[in-house]
């Protein structure tokens, strides 16, 4: 059965929801992985780093709070934005799966990016994220 979680991707300035992320796992037969998505809905809200700052931030979280070896995430082809988000947040590119997803009348072929546990663990750009909930906490009550 097919698990799903979104989460709502919400603009500071303006206090506005502006897209998703969110992350899904297809099969408990692939238990190590999850793939994520993520969506600005406006064009003008577009390019403004929303989307890769939330997939840093999901990336961040399921790496946390689970055992997952594998976090990877599909886009069109011809989609530079999203590539470049995806690269962004540290992510590998895998290849192409040639007519993955049929829609609007036509076959799409889908990018593919991963990254896995010892790439995040070691990656300077998660260290951000990552450091406040991995060092032991040295504050009182």
């Amino acid at each position: 059965s097919a698990e799903y979680s979104l989460f709502a991707v919400e603009a500071l300035a303006g206090d506005r929801l502006v897209g998703k992320v969110g992350f899904s796992r297809d099969s408990a037969h692939h238990d190590h992985m999850v793939r994520t998505c993520s969506q600005i809905a406006d064009p003008v809200d577009r390019g403004k780093g929303f989307a890769t700052e939330a997939r840093l931030l999901l990336v961040n979280y399921l790496f946390l709070s689970t055992q997952l070896e594998r976090i990877y995430s599909e886009t069109e082809e011809g989609n530079a934005p999203a590539r470049r988000s995806l690269e962004k947040c540290g992510m590998q590119f895998e290849g192409v799966l040639r007519h993955l997803v049929y829609d609007m009348g036509r076959w799409a072929d889908m990018a593919v990016y991963a990254i896995l546990r010892d790439e995040w663990r070691d990656s300077p750009l998660y260290a951000p994220y990552r450091d406040p909930f991995t060092r032991p906490w040295t504050g009182s009550v």
